[in-house]
């Protein structure tokens, strides 16, 4: 695998400025060989894409329990949104936490 790291300065004296049609805007282009010839080779990046594919499969994962959890805390929240209905919850334990930080994201304060 190979990196590059280079200043936005780099891409505007080697880019191109115009449409660039997947985005469906415009943007700087870099020609493919030009890109490559400042490409460094380092064997530790595949190791490291694994370890950023792991971390994201975590992230990915607890995501997906929020999304289960909104359903069952909805109404909770709705209460809070909609009444301006004071609750009060003690964490005790992990799942406890979770409601109370789940409904303080959802608007927009701290835990």
């Amino acid at each position: 695998m190979r990196y590059a790291i280079f200043p936005a300065k780099w891409i505007v004296e080697n880019g191109v400025y115009g449409m660039v049609p997947a985005w469906r805007s415009y943007a700087f282009r870099v020609e493919k060989e030009t890109f490559e010839s400042i490409l460094k080779p380092d064997p530790d990046l595949k190791n490291l894409w694994g370890i950023i594919d792991a971390k994201l499969f975590i992230l990915n994962f607890q995501h997906e329990l929020v999304d289960i959890n909104k359903e069952e805390l909805s109404s909770l929240l709705q209460g809070v949104i909609d009444e301006n209905e004071i609750i009060k919850i003690m964490p005790k334990n992990l799942d406890d936490f979770f409601r109370v930080c789940f409904i303080l994201d959802n608007i927009d304060k701290i835990p």
